[in-house]
């Protein structure tokens, strides 16, 4: 039997994050206010990541968290998933497109995830 001090909860908080895109945003951005259009949106997000939708494009208004859950917090996350898919990241330009490679990338060194596999 494992005893309660013995769990380790930030690698178990990890594990689960892993499962669902909802839970993986919770764990890396736990101050996260979840709107409705957020709830939505991360959920096909996270049908996307799995497969199961094969083309997606997303239309919102600014200032609704589209990059931030699309071109920030997806990457890392379908790559928790898939460690052997390839993602590019782009944008309208070289710079904007740095900055959100660079934001994934510290997602990924920032938060330890273990693989889903």
């Amino acid at each position: 039997m494992v005893k309660p001090q013995e769990i380790n909860i930030d690698l178990l908080q990890a594990a689960v994050a892993t499962k669902r895109f909802k839970r993986f945003v919770q764990y890396i951005h736990p101050d996260f206010i979840f709107k409705p259009f957020n709830e939505y949106l991360m959920q096909r997000l996270d049908a996307f990541a799995r497969g199961e939708i094969k083309k997606m494009m997303v239309f919102m208004p600014p200032q609704h968290g589209k990059s931030q859950l699309t071109t920030r917090d997806l990457p890392p996350y379908i790559l928790g998933l898939n460690p052997a898919k390839k993602i590019s990241i782009t944008s309208y330009s070289a710079t904007v497109a740095h900055d959100f490679a660079r934001d994934a990338k510290n997602i990924m060194t920032e938060k330890i995830l273990p693989c889903a596999n």
